[in-house]
């Protein structure tokens, strides 16, 4: 009885070890490099518009590699999803950086949407993608 029960007790271990480490995962996510972006089929930006919380910024990037969105994908990832995109400010140019995760419990998709960027004044943006500082577009908020 004393060897079912510490089996039982370091199985349940095993699970619960198994999901602290896959929701560490989905928070902190892998980032991604340039190099990444354009083999799963390149990243765009689209028209910025005004939220409640800020302007929101639309991203269209696909990590599966299934698609294509500025250049035809090299890469396949069946078990990757889109966790999320950061972003930091600096004068009149935005700085983005997509995060990926294994796909898990948690119903994201490969589908990157875009992130809210905050309050900011009306005018031109230079957006960039973080890693190697490659220019993607300029926006204008109005």
């Amino acid at each position: 009885m004393n060897t079912f029960c510490n089996q039982l007790r370091n199985i349940s271990s095993f699970f619960i070890l198994a999901i602290f480490l896959n929701s560490c995962t989905v928070w902190s996510g892998h980032k991604c490099d340039w190099d990444f972006i354009t083999s799963v089929g390149g990243i765009r930006i689209d028209d910025p518009y005004p939220t409640k919380e800020g302007w929101f910024l639309p991203v269209q990037c696909d990590v599966s590699g299934l698609t294509k969105i500025t250049n035809e994908p090299t890469t396949m990832n069946s078990a990757l999803k889109c966790v999320r995109i950061e972003y930091s400010k600096k004068d009149s140019s935005v700085y983005i950086t997509v995060f990926t995760s294994s796909i898990g419990y948690n119903n994201k998709t490969c589908v990157c949407e875009g992130v809210n960027i905050g309050q900011l004044r009306k005018g031109e943006y230079r957006v960039y993608y973080e890693n190697n500082l490659h220019f993607i577009k300029t926006v204008t908020l109005k």
